[in-house]
């Protein structure tokens, strides 16, 4: 995450990869074990404020994503 953080602040990529990528990020953090599951959840919530913060993201076509992660914890 960290690395595709590092490009996206360099790069603009395609707002359709960024968000497959989140879509991924999510994707794995619903799959994590219980004690291993609010660790990821935090880190891809700060990576999305991140890119929220610097314009990176259009916020139309993932919030519905996001309301699903925010249930899991």
């Amino acid at each position: 995450m960290e690395v595709i953080n590092k490009i996206i602040q360099k790069v603009e990529l395609p707002v359709e990869f960024v968000h497959r990528y989140i879509r991924h990020c999510m994707d794995g953090a619903r799959s994590e074990q219980k004690n291993l599951k609010g660790r990821s959840v935090r880190m891809v919530a700060f990576f999305i404020n991140n890119l929220l913060d610097h314009g990176h993201l259009v916020t139309d076509g993932i919030m519905n994503e996001v309301n699903k992660i925010i249930h899991i914890i």
